[in-house]
């Protein structure tokens, strides 16, 4: 999990999602073409953080792929495979946090 901030993070983008965003615990998913995938949300203490979405196959012969998600900070979904980004967001949505649609 990483702070974002106009510092480190492209300022246009970084406005967006303050934008999206305006309370804290909110989350959305960057599923855009030609990105890396990522849920970004404002924390309890009203920063911004980023985290990106992992893909999992089991094997080069297996076309299915698993998501999953890296940061102590998830607790239970931390490093938890999920079937789909859906379903990661689901899981999210569980521990507290509101969805916003991207």
């Amino acid at each position: 999990m990483k702070v974002i901030n106009k510092d480190n993070f492209d300022s246009d983008e970084f406005d967006l999602f303050v934008r999206l965003l305006p309370e804290k615990l909110m989350f959305l998913i960057d599923t855009r073409p030609n990105r890396d995938h990522k849920v970004v949300h404002r924390s309890t203490s009203d920063e911004m953080l980023i985290t990106f979405i992992k893909a999992y196959r089991p094997s080069q012969w297996k076309p299915d792929s698993k998501v999953f998600i890296e940061g102590e900070k998830w607790g239970s979904i931390n490093k938890v495979l999920f079937d789909d980004i859906d379903a990661l967001a689901y899981a999210i949505q569980k521990r507290g946090l509101k969805q916003v649609k991207f």
